[in-house]
């Protein structure tokens, strides 16, 4: 560790701390730091925060709140402001500056996709300070999401306007939002995620909400989970909506209008940071994904297989790094 010879450097300050041991974080630094190794590459991971000595090295970080050390409600700036710095050296920054405002900024988020006509559901990015809301032209109900926000945190289904004008007044809601984005609520049950490494796509599954009603369908809310099925026929599409993008990694979020796979894909949402997510040897573990997570086993663990999935999609990752 703390080699500054290394031609890779794997920034993970707070390495040694009780945080970083939250989420999938370590797993990305160590198999990244494994598989460089492996193809004979000259890596480090550095636990200092004084990444700024480095000039005409390859560094690499992973998006985490932990980089935040000042609490800024847009933790995504210090990301920036750091890629920057790091590319005015001579560096080579994984992910770039370009690729760090995509991550949990979603107002940057839709004006690209808007500038490169990336089909979304109906959007604007709404001024949270605005005196009325008149401008909202949206037919309830209608989603809101907050700018900075990730997964189904800080996602709101609004269904008339006294619930809209409720959470515009709230006190904590305004401290973390000065813009959000007013979303057109489309009739869907289950959306595709589609994580891509070099414009190929390494993993896909379906999230499948088994209510009647809308919800989120993040496995935390008992989505079914499908690795399998992928429509074939927006394969090319899909591909082609992510290169325009020009980013190296990232995961597309995807949905169907009311799950009618022979219309055009929208686009909810793209991360340069994703967390994917492992496939259960038991069919049964499907059918309730979020308990296969939580549930504590020797065999087929949620855990062992997450390790498994995080160690071959970072060894893909590597693949792009060394090419470079």
């Amino acid at each position: 560790m703390n080699n500054p010879e290394a031609k890779y450097i794997i920034w993970a300050p707070d390495f040694f701390s009780v945080r970083f041991f939250y989420g999938d974080n370590l797993q990305k630094v160590l198999f990244t730091y494994y598989h460089l190794k492996m193809s004979g590459e000259s890596a480090t991971v550095w636990t200092r925060r004084d990444v700024g000595r480095f000039y005409s090295k390859s560094v690499i970080f992973f998006g985490s709140h932990i980089y935040n050390n000042y609490g800024f409600r847009n933790y995504m700036d210090s990301l920036v402001f750091v890629t920057k710095h790091l590319e005015a050296q001579g560096n080579q920054v994984f992910p770039n500056s370009s690729e760090v405002l995509l991550w949990e900024n979603k107002s940057f988020m839709h004006d690209k996709f808007d500038a490169l006509g990336i089909k979304t559901p109906s959007t604007i990015i709404y001024d949270v300070d605005s005196d009325s809301s008149d401008s909202v032209d949206f037919d309830f109900p209608f989603l809101i999401k907050e700018e900075h926000s990730c997964s189904s945190l800080g996602l709101h289904k609004i269904p008339d306007g006294e619930s809209f004008l409720a959470l515009l007044s709230d006190g904590d809601f305004k401290k973390r939002n000065k813009k959000v984005i007013i979303q057109e609520l489309i009739d869907i049950r289950r959306d595709l995620r589609v994580i891509f490494i070099d414009s190929k796509i390494v993993l896909h599954y379906w999230r499948i909400n088994l209510s009647s009603e809308w919800k989120p369908t993040s496995t935390g809310h008992g989505s079914k989970v499908d690795f399998d099925s992928f429509p074939e026929h927006w394969r090319e599409s899909i591909i082609d909506s992510f290169k325009k993008l020009n980013i190296r990694t990232g995961a597309f979020d995807l949905a169907w209008k009311s799950d009618d796979l022979s219309t055009e894909p929208y686009v909810l949402e793209v991360s340069t940071f994703y967390q994917p997510n492992p496939r259960p040897s038991n069919v049964q573990d499907l059918n309730n994904y979020g308990s296969w997570k939580k549930s504590v086993r020797i065999n087929d663990s949620y855990q062992k297989n997450m390790v498994d999935v995080i160690s071959r999609v970072q060894r893909d990752f590597v693949k792009v790094l060394v090419e470079l």
